[in-house]
């Protein structure tokens, strides 16, 4: 009865998984083709079911033994000769793992749960990857609601998309300028308003500032691409006053 009760409990929670995968693909990314996983069955395992995990996505189970390590890379390794790019692995708790893999602008998960000793369950998820959904993004042409810090400036012809006033202020900016460029904007307007430039580390990837005031407090500026609209640059302005 608890080696039932174990798998029973055990296959919920393969579910589950898949449920909150599926969601977060179809609620979050919103794929708007079907990708193909494009794999054969790795000898030793049998395919359960195709999972009708969301509209535009696919997903496909499996179940073998071993172990969820071997298991992973198994599977891993077939997505790989069918083309497939691999990005991460993670073994966020045991007896769960998982990886992260590429192809063609789609992005697919393979989970690995295992349900009883050296029995596991393989699920894998794919849909369009979020990086691709960014090019069809418009960005925002208005302010959101808030306002700029007085003594900071403001890169010229940005939007602010983000506002948060607490103890701390948070303000975020999107321009369609390059890295290079802001980060030279900051680096110069920034001591013409009075701050002392502290740090700063630069590439043309991502941009990072740190200067301080006295008896006002400390700004940190991250400059990066965006990763929500294609083509942009994001300018994060976080203030920390002196209390």
């Amino acid at each position: 009865m608890a080696t039932k009760n174990k798998l029973i409990i055990s296959t919920t929670a393969v579910l589950i998984l898949v449920v909150v995968v599926a969601s977060f693909y179809f609620f979050i990314l919103k794929p708007s083709s079907k990708p193909e996983i494009g794999i054969s069955v790795p000898q030793g395992w049998s395919k359960v079911q195709d999972l009708n995990v969301a509209e535009d996505a696919l997903g496909v189970q499996y179940q073998g033994t071993g172990t969820i390590e071997d298991a992973r890379a198994t599977f891993r390794n077939e997505m790989i000769k069918a083309g497939w790019s691999y990005v991460r692995d993670e073994t966020p708790q045991k007896g769960f793992s998982f990886a992260v893999l590429k192809k063609n602008g789609y992005e697919a998960t393979i989970m690995a749960v295992e349900t009883e000793p050296n029995k596991i369950v393989i699920s894998i998820v794919a849909a369009k990857s979020k990086g691709d959904l960014a090019k069809e993004l418009a960005p925002p042409k208005d302010d959101v609601d808030g306002e700029d810090l007085a003594d900071v400036p403001r890169f010229t012809g940005s939007i602010r998309i983000t506002y948060e006033n607490y103890s701390d202020v948070s303000i975020k900016y999107l321009t369609s300028a390059n890295i290079t460029v802001v980060t030279d904007f900051y680096a110069s307007e920034l001591p013409a308003k009075g701050w002392k430039l502290e740090g700063m580390t630069a590439s043309d990837k991502k941009a990072e500032i740190y200067a301080t005031k006295m008896k006002r407090g400390f700004v940190t500026v991250n400059i990066e691409n965006s990763k929500d609209y294609d083509g942009y640059t994001s300018i994060e302005v976080l203030f920390n006053p002196y209390h």
